[in-house]
């Protein structure tokens, strides 16, 4: 079975975002509860307990996850060995799956998490030479009177976590009538905003895609006008960047 086509209509499409957004919610409290006990598991029923939350997630958010996701979590999920040991180990395969599933659910990555990370903690180690993590670039986005704008939700989590453990700030979403600073480091990237369709805003930099899903009337970078067609920056040209997103 191949993956589960996205929607086409757009309250279609935003329901499905809606539904996305609560499995990836879902499964990542899972996770964090999950690596808290794979040193603690003594016993085979414990960890059927485990297995069990863990299909239960599966089938509420059916039409989230496609077969491939179930099938590897599910695999993942089953134990080799009923050894103390042997759960432990399958903790620890278990936990690498769903973090891979996570890194899958995001869209707009047009390089792998893995080479992306990669490409961040080189340019920190250089940045000891050039300045990288010392003095990052600032994207300021304000709200101005628009519903809440996703932001580092949408992203996925090894790239996250990536960002933030080194030099970057990802904030997960913007409120109405409130401002949030996105801190990226100092590389020699293009930053591109555009929109691609209604409602749906690309803020691209360099290899990463972030998309925005937001209703705004009027979208502003750098004093441009993003409606009027896609705006392209030197993300060095400046130490700061500011968006803007207008809504009535």
């Amino acid at each position: 079975m191949t993956k589960q086509k996205p929607p086409t209509d757009k309250k279609d499409k935003k329901e499905h975002r809606k539904r996305k957004k609560q499995a990836k919610k879902a499964l990542l409290a899972f996770l964090k509860r999950l690596r808290g006990l794979c040193k603690k598991f003594d016993s085979v029923n414990k960890w059927l307990e485990r297995v069990e939350q863990l299909e239960n997630l599966l089938v509420e958010y059916d039409d989230v996850f496609d077969e491939e996701e179930r099938k590897g979590l599910k695999l993942a999920a089953k134990l080799q060995d009923s050894t103390r040991a042997g759960i432990r180990a399958a903790c620890k395969i278990l936990t690498a799956e769903i973090e891979k599933t996570l890194a899958g659910m995001a869209v707009g990555l047009t390089l792998s998490s893995v080479a992306i990370a990669t490409l961040i903690v080189t340019a920190v180690i250089v940045g000891v030479v050039v300045g990288v993590s010392k003095f990052p670039i600032e994207i300021t986005i304000h709200n101005e009177g628009c519903s809440e704008i996703p932001l580092g939700e949408e992203i996925p989590l090894s790239v996250r976590v990536a960002f933030e453990s080194t030099v970057g700030n990802i904030p997960d979403s913007i409120d109405t009538d409130q401002k949030e600073t996105l801190e990226v480091p100092r590389l020699p990237l293009n930053i591109t905003m555009e929109m691609v369709d209604s409602g749906n805003l690309e803020l691209r930099l360099g290899p990463i895609t972030i998309p925005i899903d937001t209703e705004a009337e009027g979208i502003e970078f750098d004093g441009e006008d993003v409606l009027a067609g896609p705006v392209t920056k030197r993300l060095t040209e400046e130490s700061e960047h500011t968006v803007i997103f207008t809504c009535p």
